[in-house]
């Protein structure tokens, strides 16, 4: 569990810096597409604890229809209503994701899986643990 979640913060911090650096570009929507598509890559490729296969798949395809709802968005002037779907999919991404990173965070957190300063995922989690702690 410990490795997966210095893993999958690798991807995320990674995937941060990839939309920080689009962000004073023209066609953002064209950049974002890719980078989720290549998130969802490098989600497929990592090796996954067992406890969380239903999370992982979710990320996923979290991942996966952002692409999708960028690509329907892309249709705006040729298609309103492709582009009105796109808006969607992209919310039930968001939805999915969302969940997704969320149980993974208790997950860890129930099992007393802790990290160092030093660790990718150290930030990530300790504003988990915190968040936790007061619901």
């Amino acid at each position: 569990l410990k490795v997966y979640g210095n893993d999958i913060s690798i991807i995320q911090n990674e995937m941060l810096k990839a939309i920080y650096k689009i962000k004073d570009k023209e066609d953002k929507a064209l950049y974002l597409k890719n980078i989720y598509k290549t998130v969802a890559e490098l989600y497929i490729k990592t090796p996954v604890p067992q406890s969380l296969v239903k999370q992982h798949l979710g990320i996923i395809n979290g991942y996966k229809d952002y692409v999708i709802g960028f690509e329907f968005l892309e249709l705006q002037s040729k298609d309103p209503a492709k582009a009105l779907a796109g808006v969607q999919t992209a919310k039930e991404a968001e939805d999915m994701l969302v969940t997704s990173f969320d149980s993974i965070k208790k997950i860890v957190l129930l099992n007393k899986i802790t990290y160092a300063q030093n660790d990718p995922a150290y930030v990530w989690f300790l504003q988990s643990s915190e968040s936790i702690k007061t619901n």
